[in-house]
């Protein structure tokens, strides 16, 4: 099974089309977006189907390639949440186009994926609440419990934020966000660390920095003994197909964890 993960969209239907087009030149079998996908963005009236994923599902049918979301920070959870189901529940926004919730895990040819989206958003003096932020956005402890509940044997991790252990980007940190931001980051950072230390993966896939980059990073894991991670952040829209996304052959990576 080849996946390509591909970095925020932010409602960005011509980055959306390239991402397919590279997806079908490169023989993937499955999206999946990391978060800021952006479903019911814009104008949307409440109630009715999310007009991006409408435009999405096209792309699908074109490509005949299915494609899955989970929710980053900066998503519209008033209206995606109302037109969602409670609970551990895959449901299509349009066809072809499925929402991965926070806890959801699943199995391709033996290797165990573990999904937890959410974020902060660091400029959120700029946002108004209930318009343009929300704070469904944050990842809580009832989501670190619930991911820890699924088991400790995963092989990748899969996140809208990154870890603590993260080297990546310290301007996130910077005073100009204010110390509520600050504080915040720090908080999800580490929730995203405990959720990854929890699960056993080596590996860790995300978005939220607009930045491709691959670290290699060491996290301590239930039983005290340092565990070797390969971090991967996505860049998102504007960047390109090669810039913004990362494809992952589950049989390949079979073979390299045969091989070690």
């Amino acid at each position: 099974m080849r996946y390509l993960f591909a970095g925020d969209f932010h409602s960005d239907f011509r980055h959306a089309a390239i991402v397919f087009e590279y997806a079908s030149l490169n023989n993937v079998d499955k999206i999946i977006q990391v978060g800021d996908y952006g479903a019911f963005w814009g104008v949307y009236e409440e109630g009715k189907p999310c007009p991006f994923s409408a435009r999405i599902s096209k792309l699908v049918d074109q490509h005949n390639i299915p494609f899955e979301f989970y929710a980053g920070n900066h998503e519209m959870f008033s209206s995606l949440h109302a037109w969602l189901p409670a609970g551990d529940v895959l449901k299509e926004l349009a066809p072809g186009v499925t929402y991965l919730p926070r806890g959801h895990t699943f199995e391709e040819d033996g290797v165990k994926f573990l999904v937890c989206g959410g974020g902060t958003s660091i400029d959120r003096k700029h946002r108004t609440d209930g318009v343009d932020w929300f704070s469904d956005e944050r990842i809580t402890d009832e989501d670190v419990e619930l991911c820890a509940s699924k088991g400790n044997d995963f092989d990748v991790l899969l996140t809208h934020d990154f870890p603590w252990e993260g080297t990546i980007l310290p301007i996130q940190l910077d005073s100009f966000w204010g110390e509520w931001a600050q504080a915040a980051v720090i908080e999800s950072r580490h929730q995203i660390s405990t959720i990854l230390r929890n699960s056993g993966a080596r590996i860790q896939i995300h978005g939220h920095l607009h930045c491709q980059y691959q670290e290699d990073i060491w996290v301590m894991n239930a039983t005290e003994l340092d565990r070797h991670v390969n971090l991967v952040g996505l860049g998102c829209n504007g960047a390109g197909a090669n810039k913004s996304t990362y494809i992952f052959d589950t049989i390949e990576f079979n073979k390299q964890k045969e091989a070690t």
